[in-house]
């Protein structure tokens, strides 16, 4: 027995819910070729988001919870499946983009004009994204062509773009403040999310990278005007608000100081200013 009271529910994409749930459904939904059967799987820590996807359709179908043996792993992991059926649900996913073979046709240039995108992405995010718990690193999982978008929309220079299998894509973005804006983005002014996630981007924003570098030296000076500019890593990194791993990174592949001792850092080389974050690239130091 489903019973579903809001089957217009995807009619109009008008809310954050709405369309944070168009997301997730993109990511980890399952739209049957047979029937009208849809249907999300999740781990069983985190399905009490369900509850909230239950209570917008007002449907009265029960969270199902099962053990599903990973044969990677060789462990039984807890599952939780929401199920539900209606024609007129599938219908409207289908208009918004999104059928039985979503991972491959499904049309996101139908979302991003709108002003809901942040909550789309952010359910996407939920269901296909993840934030490391020990360091500066944030995955998402999709086609190539969405992340090809994302990288281009979002994120000022390029990723690691990673195939998994036929259009299946992974981008990883490992830059502490690219991180940051990303999911500031994603979580600005929003009510609905995955609170396991939520918090390992608090955690993200505490752990600033700066903070470890406050007692290495790199003098920066101005070439033209021969004036100090700053004294540290982190003086320069607060500046230009930037990591410190970008600099030391730079460092390192600068054949100026492959003979220094990188682990002190420290340094009375020249150092040319940069104007703005985004100009960061080799051809500035030296």
């Amino acid at each position: 027995l489903c019973k579903i009271m809001k089957i217009d529910y995807f009619h109009y994409i008008e809310s954050e819910n709405k369309a944070y749930w168009l997301g997730f459904i993109v990511a980890d939904g399952n739209i049957s070729k047979t029937t009208n059967r849809i249907s999300i799987t999740l781990n069983s820590d985190d399905d009490y988001i369900l509850e909230d996807l239950k209570n917008e359709l007002k449907c009265e179908n029960k969270i199902r919870r099962y053990l599903v043996f990973d044969k990677r792993t060789n462990k039984y992991n807890k599952s939780s499946v929401f199920q539900f059926s209606s024609k007129q649900l599938k219908e409207d996913l289908k208009l918004n983009g999104i059928d039985e073979n979503k991972s491959s046709n499904f049309d996101f240039d139908l979302i991003s004009k709108t002003k809901y995108f942040q909550h789309f992405l952010r359910g996407l995010f939920d269901g296909d994204g993840f934030i490391s718990g020990n360091k500066s690193r944030i995955m998402l999982i999709s086609t190539k062509q969405f992340l090809s978008f994302i990288n281009n929309k979002m994120f000022s220079s390029k990723y690691m773009l990673q195939n998994i299998t036929n259009n299946v894509y992974r981008l990883y973005v490992q830059n502490h403040w690219t991180c940051v804006d990303f999911l500031n983005y994603l979580y600005d002014n929003s009510s609905i999310f995955l609170k396991r996630k939520y918090e390992r981007y608090l955690n993200l924003l505490k752990n600033n990278p700066v903070n470890v570098c406050r007692n290495r030296k790199l003098e920066v000076i101005d070439v033209y005007n021969n004036l100090k500019i700053f004294n540290s890593i982190k003086e320069f990194c607060e500046n230009y608000n930037t990591d410190s791993g970008t600099i030391i990174n730079l460092i390192k592949k600068n054949k100026t100081y492959k003979n220094m001792k990188l682990r002190r850092l420290e340094f009375e080389k020249v150092v040319k200013p940069i104007a703005y974050k985004s100009d960061f690239n080799l051809k500035e130091l030296g």
